[in-house]
């Protein structure tokens, strides 16, 4: 059995093999920002969704050896932020307040028939974490609620145009890393199916239909790791909690280290694809983004000088031949992006054509 269990944790030390962290590699980089050196990310936890980060040195209960301390960057789809403040009415109803935001439902209005290069809609919301930037456009789709969906450059530009010609000229900043990172605590040994395998399996249901296939998803699920358990040979004891809770237990008896528990949980997610549930009480830390300045944004600037020259056209061929100490800013590269099909040298061919008047 101890032969399986080694077995197991070599194939996955030898699939990520390329890691400087730890012999068996099923985390890759320390988290960047300095106040959470001591996270490391679990890409095998980690999705489209969100990436997943775990405080190696800090458990949250010393007493139990499965339970830390994570930090979850939930990603959201790229968005275009609205500097104005966010407005309400507040209309009272005996002693209810039914609060009804009007700015963003007027909004909404002059992107009815808008559509993204890539074929979503998009839709106007109060941005709950920034004040400043009360609102923002972000694509959407009804039936993939919680999905991630891109934003283009040139989106972003009609959406300024939308929002100009419908008299806002507020700052506008165009972000295609919009994250919120949340803090709270995982147990190793809870487990179910990603969360996108319940969304899509019960789109349009609700009441006793959608109970019905969340208790089918976890029976599965149970059923997928008792196979892996016989299959391996494993000593690990597996529970299930009550009918309508859907994570599942699966408690190693015998003692393991971090490392091997987490080698054996990456080989159970990529032969089962069942993993971790990484969210438990957890807090938000608010909402971070960056990007560019839309109303500021100067054709062809790729130095971000707040000028189009033929210094720009250098900067930009400097980039594309040695990218390495040559980089274009996420300002400089929208400027620059004429045509929004990314930087190319015809990029650096239309600057100089517009400077010599030819086109």
């Amino acid at each position: 059995m101890k032969k399986k269990i080694m077995s197991i944790i070599a194939a996955a030390a030898a699939i990520a093999s390329g890691s400087p962290l730890c012999t068996n590699a099923v985390y890759t980089e320390r988290m960047t920002p300095t106040d959470h050196t001591d996270y490391l990310k679990i890409d095998f936890m980690s999705d489209v969704n969100q990436d997943f980060y775990i405080r190696t040195g800090d458990k949250k209960d010393p007493e139990n050896p499965y339970y830390y301390n994570i930090l979850v960057e939930e990603k959201y789809s790229d968005r275009v932020f609205i500097g104005m403040p966010r407005e309400e009415t507040d209309p009272r109803k005996g002693f209810t307040i039914e609060t009804k935001d009007e700015v963003s439902e007027r909004i909404n209005l002059q992107f009815e028939d808008f559509v993204t290069e890539s074929g979503n809609k998009v839709t106007v919301c109060r941005n709950p974490f920034n004040s400043a930037y009360g609102y923002y456009v972000t694509p959407y789709d009804a039936e993939k609620p919680g999905a991630v969906f891109e934003l283009t450059a040139n989106d972003a530009r009609r959406i300024k145009d939308i929002l100009i010609k419908g008299g806002i000229t507020a700052d506008m900043i165009y972000s295609t890393d919009v994250n919120s990172p949340h803090k709270g605590y995982t147990y190793l040994t809870l487990m179910k199916y990603p969360s996108d395998v319940y969304t899509e399996r019960t789109v349009g249901l609700s009441g006793q239909a959608r109970t019905a296939v969340y208790s089918e998803i976890k029976a599965e699920a149970v059923s997928a790791l008792e196979k892996y358990i016989e299959d391996n040979n494993l000593d690990f004891t597996l529970t299930t909690s009550g009918e309508n809770v859907m994570e599942i237990s699966l408690k190693p008896n015998y003692e393991i280290s971090f490392e091997d528990h987490l080698a054996v949980l990456k080989d159970i997610h990529d032969k089962t694809n069942i993993g971790v549930i990484s969210i438990l009480e957890l807090a938000a830390a608010g909402e971070k983004f960056g990007g560019v300045d839309l109303m500021n944004a100067v054709d062809g600037d790729s130095n971000c000088d707040e000028q189009m020259d033929m210094a720009d056209v250098v900067f930009i061929m400097q980039a594309l031949a040695n990218p390495n100490k040559y980089q274009l800013s996420a300002q400089g590269s929208f400027n620059a992006d004429l045509n929004g099909n990314g930087i190319t040298v015809g990029d650096a061919q239309a600057i100089q054509n517009k400077l010599l008047g030819l086109s």
